[in-house]
């Protein structure tokens, strides 16, 4: 067991090595000047190596205190069970802390349970997504098919070498949460391994699961791409454990503490009973095959996979037809038998949308619900509207409609010379940004509508120009992704004639809208000063980014070579 966990260690560190050294070659500038013998280059190995061990280190250490730190200590700061107001003024004092205050730290009473019920929670939440008990890789693909390492021993082990690090790797957040907290030692040495007990019985339930699944034949005809019903149930599973982390924290009702410790002991032995049935199970063979082959469907290297899934997204029309001509009839029936990306889960946001604001609404009118929501909504509303670019990052189609437009469009049409010239570019480049715009206008015009009436119901605000910043603060936004997608499309158009990306700065911009959406979530910012900032920029933006197009899109908008 031991030496296949040392092979397979040693396989991955080669394989994350030569993927650098790829990186670096492919780099502009030096792709012509570095020859295929930078592989042979022992110190940079060496060099890719120690950085690889780093890289190692820091993600058994790092990652644990991040997520304690983002997801618990922040918003417990932030509902004030932890610090107190003086302590937070000079902690996100840009200045410094103001010599004129004096600087408190406290913890109230509910802060402890409310800490153990929030980890307990999101615990399990990164048991069903940050835990990979065979991670279906290139490196694993090549041990375990190519070098015929033993499925059972090679999963095997490398899962108990990546449980060792959760428990290593929280052994100094627990000793963190101690020291916080001030409780004894032994109170929270076993959240380790409450943490391991977690992911250990969710990966033995979710292969016995595949067990079944799989002798009834429910693989044979998975297609790539194909949502199932578990993934559905998974998501709202997922979904409710967010709810429970932080709804009762928020009302000032955590689950007690007690309790919380006998459920992380349940786990810690459900954890031992998972390890038994992780070890005695017996055709890993059939598993890692089928992770390995979902992992070749996902990253596109089963040659066909991105156009099975690009052709499943247009709608079966053969009698689509339009009144219009040229450029607009194209764009015209692209739109109709795309309805199915486009406008099918459009609605259905909007309508989910729709029912969330009315319940909300329903509840400020009702009484009792009124007076226990109405002041928390309103200062969520005042506050906290950073939470919206995240959610629009989300719900919006544009990353969608930027790649069918090239999977069942210009794929084809940019080897023709006329597609290309300018004007045909820039007249089509409109018309798309017209109808990308509507659909993502539909579900924020609704969002943006209901947060209107939701602060003129929980209290309003002090001046009537809030209400108009609200709605224009989320339509601005979604004004904003349909551009930002679009014109980097145009930009950038990121894709190869066989349909694979291969711009990496695309991949680094939409990596940076992500990051940059979830970075000011974490903010808390006042409305006015929020929505004139967003609106500001968002005009800035598309300003600028329109121009960029129409100066550049006719020379950049052409098939990755």
């Amino acid at each position: 067991m031991l030496s296949t966990l040392f092979t397979s260690l040693k396989l991955k560190n080669t394989y994350w090595v030569n993927s650098r050294l790829y990186m670096i070659k492919r780099i502009p500038g030096l792709r012509n000047v570095l020859s295929d013998s930078i592989y042979s280059w022992g110190w940079m190995k060496s060099l890719f190596t120690v950085l690889g061990i780093i890289r190692e280190i820091l993600s058994t250490f790092v990652y644990k205190f991040l997520f304690v730190f983002v997801f618990i200590i922040i918003p417990l700061m932030g509902m004030g069970h932890i610090g107190g107001d003086n302590f937070l003024a000079n902690t996100f004092n840009e200045t410094g802390p103001d010599p004129g205050v004096t600087e408190t730290f406290t913890i109230d009473d509910i802060a402890w349970p409310a800490f153990l019920s929030m980890f307990f929670f999101l615990t399990l939440v990164g048991g069903f997504t940050n835990n990979t008990l065979f991670d279906g890789r290139m490196d694993s693909y090549y041990a375990t098919e190519l070098l015929k390492l033993d499925q059972r021993k090679y999963t095997l082990s490398n899962y108990a070498y990546l449980m060792l690090r959760f428990v290593i790797g929280y052994i100094p957040v627990a000793l963190m949460i101690s020291a916080l907290f001030d409780k004894p030692l032994w109170l929270v040495a076993f959240i380790p391994l409450f943490v391991a007990g977690t992911k250990v019985i969710i990966s033995a339930a979710e292969l016995l699961l595949f067990s079944v699944n799989d002798k009834k034949g429910k693989y044979d005809n998975i297609e790539a791409g194909k949502v199932t019903a578990g993934d559905y149930v998974k998501t709202f599973l997922i979904g409710v454990l967010f709810a429970a982390a932080y709804m009762p924290v928020a009302v000032g009702y955590p689950l007690p503490a007690g309790v919380v410790i006998t459920l992380m002991i349940v786990m810690i032995a459900l954890g031992i009973i998972g390890a038994a049935v992780l070890i005695r199970y017996k055709d890993y063979r059939n598993y890692c095959r089928r992770q390995i082959t979902i992992f070749f469907e996902a990253m596109g290297m089963a040659k066909n996979a991105a156009n099975i899934t690009a052709k499943k997204n247009i709608d079966d029309m053969p009698t689509a037809t339009s009144n219009k001509k040229g450029f607009e009839f194209l764009n015209d029936i692209f739109i109709k038998r795309h309805k199915k990306l486009l406008w099918k889960s459009t609605k259905r946001i909007t309508l989910i949308s729709l029912g969330i604001m009315a319940l909300l609404i329903l509840a400020l009118i009702i009484p009792v619900s009124r007076d226990f929501l109405k002041d928390g909504l309103n200062d969520l509303l005042l506050n906290n509207l950073t939470l919206l670019p995240i959610l629009l990052y989300f719900i919006n189609k544009g990353r969608g409609f930027t790649q069918a437009l090239f999977m069942n469009c210009d794929h084809s049409l940019l080897t023709y010379s006329f597609y290309k010239e300018p004007s045909n570019i820039l007249h089509l480049f409109r018309l798309r940004l017209v109808e990308i715009s509507k659909v993502n206008l539909l579900p924020a015009a609704v969002i943006g509508a209901g947060l209107v009436i939701l602060l003129f119901l929980s209290g309003g605000a002090k001046n009537p120009i809030y209400y108009p910043i609200v709605f224009l603060t989320v339509t601005g936004m979604s004004v904003f992704f349909s551009i930002h997608y679009l014109v980097m499309y145009y930009l950038l158009q990121p894709y190869n004639s066989e349909t694979e990306a291969k711009s990496g700065l695309y991949s680094i911009i939409m990596f940076a809208t992500y990051f940059v959406c979830y970075f000011i979530t974490q903010q808390e910012i006042p409305l006015m000063i929020f929505g004139l900032a967003v609106i500001g920029f968002c005009v800035l933006y598309s300003v600028i980014a329109l121009i960029l197009a129409y100066k550049l899109a006719p020379k950049t908008f052409r098939i990755k070579t």
